[in-house]
């Protein structure tokens, strides 16, 4: 689980494997402090829960990928977890949840790591030889961050925070096969189901790009449109995205870029549709008003009503650690109908936010509290005079 002091131990184990596979080293995690969450996923299984963690503070220059498992009662259990070298920043977790791939900041690589099902939960492990705890790796930018696998697999896209540039790579060879420049520095980066084109969104930008792919026999080709949201203001940070639930449209954490602290930065949530007919240009189909500074966002689809009544609808939580509060905002609706203050939950600043699906109206959402060692999962059901419960907390 997360800790907050640590002795640092290093074992190192040189073993023998099959005719299929390498020889590697492999290195025991040791007991650390972590103080910062970067990202979460959900297992298929319904019942795993995997986290990369990081320590804000650069003289340890570690993070590390847990998984743990989350009984029906909301008791958690610890299952294992992997060191990962460098400040972490964002993973990717492939279709068939055998690997995944991991950004190292101060590193200014990307690593792998293997997941494997063992006694009925899961076990990490490295694909590739390391030294102490850090294993070979592959070298990108300046700051890499967020992440995405393409759909076939084969690639992984990773985004970088400070050169704002993208570097592809090929992970059938392992290998990087070219990085291309995004201006600003990227905080996100999603695939937009309707247009087909990744979006990436940016820090002190006024700008999203559009990114178009296509392969031939040969070679792999990227082209990058930057498009202009509209808003009238000299420039903002749009610091998380997520595609809608029905692939139609997607919804950016958004506010006005400010030098000075005390300015309105007009915070809001946008929903927005990349359009395509004639041009490739933004609509905006609305936004809401909220308060503070801004995280990242999660979605949830629900339904009410029955067969001609039937009505689909949205709810998006958006991370406000200033505020210390989980905005809960209606796609119908198009306001903000709840607050989730985390803060009676005990010392957070949410700012990462993941959601599972665990039903017809039903899921859980995962909230990270940004500089405190834990994560607060709650109850979501549309259906309940209470539509938030805390279910449990990883810490």
């Amino acid at each position: 689980m997360i800790k907050r002091y640590f002795l640092m131990v290093f074992t190192i184990f040189l073993f023998s494997v099959s005719a299929c596979e390498t020889e590697s080293k492999k290195a025991i995690p040791p007991e650390f402090v972590v103080n910062r969450v970067t990202d979460m996923y959900s297992m298929k299984d319904g019942k795993h829960f995997i986290y990369l963690s990081s320590n804000m503070n650069r003289a340890y220059d570690y993070g590390r990928v847990a998984i743990v498992e989350i009984k029906e009662d909301g008791m958690v259990s610890f299952k294992d977890s992997v060191l990962v070298p460098s400040i972490a920043g964002k993973m990717s977790v492939c279709e068939n949840e055998e690997t995944v791939y991991v950004t190292s900041r101060d590193l200014q690589a990307v690593t792998r790591y293997k997941i494997m099902k063992r006694d009925g939960g899961y076990k990490f492990d490295h694909l590739d030889s390391t030294d102490g705890y850090i294993p070979d790796h592959i070298k990108t930018e300046t700051e890499p961050n967020a992440v995405i696998i393409t759909p076939d697999g084969k690639k992984l896209f990773v985004t970088h925070i400070i050169s704002g540039s993208l570097s592809v790579i090929d992970l059938d060879n392992w290998e990087k096969l070219s990085t291309h420049d995004l201006r600003k520095g990227v905080t996100s980066i999603v695939l937009d189901n309707l247009s087909g084109y990744y979006i990436a969104s940016h820090r002190e930008s006024g700008l999203i790009s559009v990114i178009d792919t296509f392969e031939t026999v040969n070679n792999f080709y990227l082209d990058v449109l930057e498009v202009d949201l509209g808003f009238p203001t000299q420039g903002y940070d749009m610091r998380s995205i997520k595609q809608s639930s029905d692939g139609v449209s997607l919804y950016g954490a958004f506010r006005n870029y400010a030098k000075s602290t005390t300015a309105d930065t007009a915070p809001q949530l946008v929903n927005f549709q990349i359009l395509t007919e004639n041009r490739v240009e933004v609509e905006i189909l609305f936004s809401v008003a909220l308060r503070g500074l801004l995280g990242e966002i999660a979605v949830m689809p629900y339904s009410t009503g029955e067969e001609d009544n039937l009505v689909e609808g949205e709810l998006i939580f958006v991370a406000s650690p200033g505020e210390k509060t989980v905005f809960i905002v209606d796609s119908i609706q198009r306001k903000v109908i709840d607050e989730i203050e985390v803060e009676k939950d005990g010392k957070c600043d949410p700012y990462q936010l993941h959601y599972k699906k665990k039903g017809e109206n039903h899921g859980i959402l995962f909230v990270s509290c940004f500089i405190h060692d834990k994560i607060l999962f709650y109850d979501i059901d549309t259906s309940s005079s209470s539509l938030y419960s805390l279910k449990g907390v990883i810490k």
